[in-house]
């Protein structure tokens, strides 16, 4: 009871919802920054504003369905992170919330109001105490150990705030929650401690002694360490990278779940109108299709093909494609670091373009199940503008009444009253006005020209129309004078076929007549303006069709039957058997049918091949093997002579399998065939695989699944070879030919598929991958815990994080990086509240291991959609805005957060010294480095890696410009790079940038007058910066040496590119040939030396090094001058 007996209510209500802000009247002692529950489902909340009895909420989930009048409950406790053994390996939300344990109970997507403990609450540790009974302690002294992972010892501290006695200290085997220690304090109470703690996401956690950063955080990236080092403890600032994707070209066909084909910039376009713009700079678009309900595409899952929906649509551009052509005339155009899947050892693995190689075997489908039904053509939408007029009095009937209401409200001109008569035909342009006015569809099933004759309409794409379709598109035509359909053919029996199926579909007889020029051809004609306009509305071209033809786009969103049917009748006109009967092939002078006809027939089962194009400008498709060809012929209704033909040529060569469909076999495999009397028990059925166990390389298809039938009944299989049997049933592996690398600048796309991360698409179906970001910070900066916080990124480029990341080694140990790393996973596509936390949930857990004494490095992958969730809230709460509609407050906000990092002496009596490195990554839209977020970070941060799209797109990585990066952390390092690598360390580091910054000036003279007026020793220096550039600063980080340079090779390295320059400098004052000095050979030896192991370097930079000195000194010599 509250004053004067009025009963208090534990609850608050909402009364108001806007987006992601909750208001709620009444919510008894609330505080800001308490996380409260909304809500029936019981959202988690925080109060951001409290203005009297009324508390401005920020949800950090999904608003949608919310009504005012729901409760809403206090916790009386700020957002808090729980801080115990279990963290490291762990991925979770921004609040917290473990996602695998998320997507093991309730699936891929997050419940609304789903609460699960961060740590594991069952788990033993085995705990090591470092303190006995009777020490006294004092806070963040170490209480004892346990071993979190093969790589990380978690030290368990005394929390702030506690100091005293041990009174009682346990060893061994306990859970997070049990009381690991009991202290007296000064004032006689006892504090019992356990493994388990939590600390506020917004409050800095407490240290000794803050020191200065005087040791670099290597990082093993040479224009980093070299150029623009950050120190431990330090803060830096990276733009993100600008057409950088994992992608494919714009012209890649994709084969979509509805059966249709579109390009992949197509789908962009559809994207850019229906979706929602989550990025959009020069350089780099990307759209948000989630909640577009139409596009679908078709994705390998584990072994086999289903449909699923992308959620974002990504365009960049490149200045380099790879172009890769398999055996069987497939090609793709993708980015060098897009991934494929390949075949290796019997498993599936992702290679990335540039890595693949002739005789490697790429995934592709072999048969996709759509099961879709039979197509209803939109007739409405085809004859809308066809001046047709529907003959179905039911329809005019129903009609009419629609009409009387549109004339009466006058949404109709006068003229159109007249088909308010009875005896008047409703034309389609009507139809389809009631249809947009009523959303009622009048569908007639039969429809005349205004002084032709009635005629029947097909509702559905059935077989039979496909087969009158692929007539047309094959050997007839469409004549706009006199609207008709001429379909040629020299066959009794197609002509027959032909009038059957227009006399069946449309109640039309054509009239056959000999063809004018003679020969055995004859013509079937039809004349009728409404057949016309449909098969026109229906997309079969009258202009250059041989050039145009294309499968019309209801019958590829039709059944597998129609599909069928239509390839059939193509083939009884436009194809051939051959002799023997061992291949069925299809001509035609149009590339896109082609393709379309190799994306489609997956979905029968079938693996067809591509020719090359040939003289006369004709392109080829051909199905060969037996089993193929049955394929095709058992989904065949139709019969005739050719089918009987193709029925006796098989029988022929039954049994005939193509090497096309075959593969290296798996080492498992060999290994299951050598088992005890399994050979022997093949050769009793018939089947000799001694061969296939012992010295075969290639193994067919149909070969191994035999094996595996015939063995089924009596031996155990083991699990590898089961996957590898069903798998084979969905995907042919086919063999990589030939690779060509493409250098111009390129527009390409991306799709971005949750949890299989593929789809199908190409020239020829091939498997694609989508993925975008490799991370060679986090793999080699010299740190010891790494806590990685993706705040509204992409959704792909997350799961990239999260797919790459447990692969990863760890370079120091070998084990697998996770061990040492947190990921925290907020994307774009998750509520907007839900980012601003995620960051200080990241730095909280960076600052507990911090307190253990570790050197942590912080990645926020980016600050810019944090500010943009500061921006959202701020909006909503009518605060007044500041620039670009950001919050004033926003600058202090982000030096309250880099304020965070720090090289310190941590709490406790032994002094440890640890550091909080943060590296925070924006997102400046098109590239302006001058809005707000990024001067607001540039203001705080010491270090700033300006990456620049020009040197993407040159594919010079790390693309971070030399000229417009800056460090403010070289003056403190000068002692420790004297002390630990070289005395002249500095030095050459200054007339290193002293040479590029001069290289810089001097392109602008030669811009002006031409190389040819820079002097001799002008010209050194450029190619000096030159090798700079190529040789030192850019990096490969996919070579197993390269992707990483100690700082002793970094330095050997620069000191050899500077000897160069000394030594050509020298010469040239002695006489030498300025083109001898920039032809040397051993310029060639100085660009390899990146390749060189960091055991073998200073022997080999030695070699190097007298190599130049000599092939110089031989040159002084030629030209008469003193060495």
């Amino acid at each position: 009871m509250g004053r004067r007996g009025v009963y208090m209510s534990k609850e608050g209500r909402i009364i108001k919802i806007a987006g992601p802000l909750v208001v709620a009247q009444g919510i008894p002692r609330a505080r800001m920054f308490d996380v409260v529950r909304v809500g029936k489902e019981r959202l988690i909340g925080e109060i951001l504003e409290i203005r009297g009895d009324n508390a401005s909420i920020q949800v950090y989930e999904e608003t949608g369905g919310l009504k005012p009048g729901e409760p809403v409950e206090s916790t009386y406790q700020p957002l808090s992170v729980e801080l115990a053994p279990g963290i490291l390996g762990n991925i979770y939300d921004g609040i917290q919330r473990p996602l695998d344990l998320i997507m093991a109970m309730k699936g891929d997507f997050i419940s609304r109001g789903i609460e699960l403990p961060a740590i594991d609450r069952e788990k033993e540790w085995d705990f090591k105490p470092t303190v006995k009974e009777g020490e006294k302690v004092t806070a963040g002294d170490i209480l004892g150990v346990v071993q979190e992972t093969e790589i990380v010892e978690h030290r368990i501290l005394v929390p702030f705030g506690i100091e005293g006695k041990i009174k009682k200290i346990r060893e061994g085997k306990v859970k997070v929650e049990d009381t690991i220690a009991v202290i007296r304090t000064p004032e006689g109470k006892e504090k019992e401690i356990s493994m388990l703690q939590r600390w506020p996401v917004r409050k800095m956690r407490p240290y000794k002694k803050q020191l200065n950063p005087e040791e670099p955080l290597i990082t093993g990236q040479r224009v980093i360490d070299t150029f623009f080092p950050i120190a431990k403890g330090g803060t830096a600032c990276i733009p993100g990278p600008f057409g950088s994707g994992k992608c494919v070209s714009g012209r890649t066909p994709i084969l979509m779940g509805d059966g249709g084909i579109l390009t992949i910039r197509a789908l962009f376009q559809f994207a850019k109108r229906k979706g929602k713009q989550i990025k959009g700079e020069k350089f780099e678009e990307i759209y948000d299709i989630s909640e577009w309900h139409n596009p679908s595409l078709i994705s390998l899952n584990s072994e086999k093909f289903e449909v699923c929906k992308p959620i974002t649509a990504y365009k960049g551009f490149t200045d380099s494609i790879v172009c890769i052509y398999t055996r069987t005339g497939k090609k793709v155009e993708i980015t060098p670091i897009h991934q494929l899947f390949t075949l290796n050892d019997g498993k599936l693995e992702e290679k990335k373009a540039e890595e693949i190689k002739p005789g490697n075997y790429l995934a592709t489908p072999r048969h996709i199940d759509l099961n879709l039904p039979l197509y209803t053509l939109p007739l409405l939408d085809i004859l809308a503008d066809s001046n047709l007029y529907s003959c179905d009095p039911e329809v005019n009937m129903i009609a009419r009444k629609y009409l009387k209401s549109l004339t009466k409200e006058g949404k109709v001109e006068k003229k159109t009253r007249q088909y308010l008569r009875k005896d008047r035909n409703v034309p389609f342009n009507l139809l389809t006005c009631i249809k947009e006015e009523f959303s009622v569809s009048l569908i007639p099933k039969k429809v005349c020209s205004f002084h032709g004759k009635k005629i029947t309409l097909p509702q559905k794409v059935t077989p039979e129309f496909s087969e009158f379709l692929a007539y047309v598109m094959a050997d007839g035509n469409l004549k706009r004078s006199g609207y008709s359909i001429r379909f040629y053919n020299a066959s009794p029996e197609v002509l027959d076929r032909f009038c059957k199926l227009a006399q069946d579909l449309f109640g039309i007889a054509p009239r056959v007549y000999p063809h004018p020029r003679g020969g055995r051809a004859f013509i079937a004609q039809i004349d009728c303006k409404a057949v016309f306009e449909l098969l026109r509305g229906l997309g079969i071209p009258y202009i250059q069709k041989a050039k145009n033809a294309h499968i019309p786009e209801c019958v590829l969103k039709s059944s597998d039957e129609c599909i069928a049917s239509f390839l059939w009748e193509y083939i009884v006109c436009d194809g051939s058997i051959d002799k023997e009967g061992s291949r069925v092939e299809i001509t035609s002078a149009s590339r896109k049918l082609i393709e379309e006809l190799s994306l489609c027939l997956p979905r029968l089962g079938i693996i067809s091949s591509i020719g090359k194009r040939k003289a006369d400008g004709t392109f080829r498709l051909w199905i060969n093997s037996s089993q193929q060809l049955e394929n095709l012929l058992n989904m065949v209704k139709i019969k005739g002579a050719k089918k009987e033909l193709l029925a006796q040529a098989i029988k022929k060569v039954k049994g005939r399998w193509s090497s096309i469909d075959a593969f290296p076999i798996p080492s498992f495999f060999r290994q299951f065939l050598k088992g005890p009397g399994i050979l022997s028990y093949l050769k009793d059925k018939g089947i000799h695989a001694e061969s296939c166990a012992y010295n075969q390389k290639k193994i067919g298809t149909h070969t191994l699944l035999r094996i595996v039938n015939t063995l089924r009944q009596n031996f155990s299989i083991p699990p590898e070879v089961e996957k590898l049997s069903n798998l084979i049933q969905e995907v042919f592996f086919d063999e990589v030919k030939k690779i060509e690398r493409v250098f111009q600048k390129t527009e390409v796309y991306d799709l971005e598929v949750p949890r299989m991360a593929n789809f199908v698409g190409g020239h020829g179906p091939i498997l694609l991958h989508n993925t975008v970001v490799q991370h060679q910070l986090s793999k080699w900066v010299d740190a010891d815990i790494i806590v990685f916080a993706a705040c509204g990124e992409r959704g792909n480029e997350v799961a990239d994080v999260l797919r790459e990341f447990p692969k990863l080694k760890d370079p120091k140990t070998g084990k697998p990086l996770m061990e040492r790393t947190v990921l925290i996973a907020n994307t774009s596509n998750m509520p907007v509240a839900a980012r601003e936390a995620s960051i200080y949930t990241g730095i909280t857990l960076a600052e507990y291991y911090r307190d253990m004494g570790y050197d942590v490095a912080l990645m926020a992958d980016s600050t810019s959609r944090w500010a943009e969730a500061l921006r959202e809230m701020s909006g909503r709460l009518e605060e007044m805005p500041g620039e670009e509609g950001y919050p004033a407050y926003l600058p202090s906000r982000l030096a309250e957060f880099y304020e965070r990092a720090g090289r310190i002496i941590c709490l406790g009596r032994d002094e440890r010294k640890a550091s909080l490195s943060a590296i925070g990554a924006v997102s400046p839209p098109g590239g302006d480095l001058s809005e707000p977020v990024t001067q607001a970070t540039l203001r705080v941060v010491r270090v700033f890696w300006a990456l620049v799209a020009e040197l993407a797109y040159q594919r010079h990585f790390p693309a971070i410009h030399w000229l417009r990066s800056y460090s403010l952390y070289l003056d403190n390092l000068k002692g420790y790079f004297t002390r630990e690598v070289a005395a002249d360390w500095m030095d050459l580091r200054t007339r290193a940038m002293a040479l590029l910054q001069k290289e810089d000036e001097l392109k602008e003279t030669v811009r002006l007058v031409g190389l040819d007026a820079l002097s001799n020793q002008d010209r050194v220096a450029m190619e000096t910066a030159r090798s700079l550039r190529e040789d030192f600063l850019q990096q490969f980080a996919f070579h197993p040496i390269d992707t990483y340079a100690s700082i002793k090779k970094q330095y050997l390295m620069l000191k050899m590119v500077l000897n160069y320059y000394d030594e050509c400098i020298t010469a040239l004052k002695k006489g030498a040939s300025l083109k001898d000095l920039t032809s040397l050979p051993v310029r060639e030896d100085i660009a390899k030396a990146k390749y060189i192991s960091d055991k073998e370097v200073e022997k080999e930079m030695e070699k190097i090094n007298q190599k130049l000195k000599a092939e110089v000194n031989e040159l002084i010599t030629k030209t008469g001058g003193t060495v």
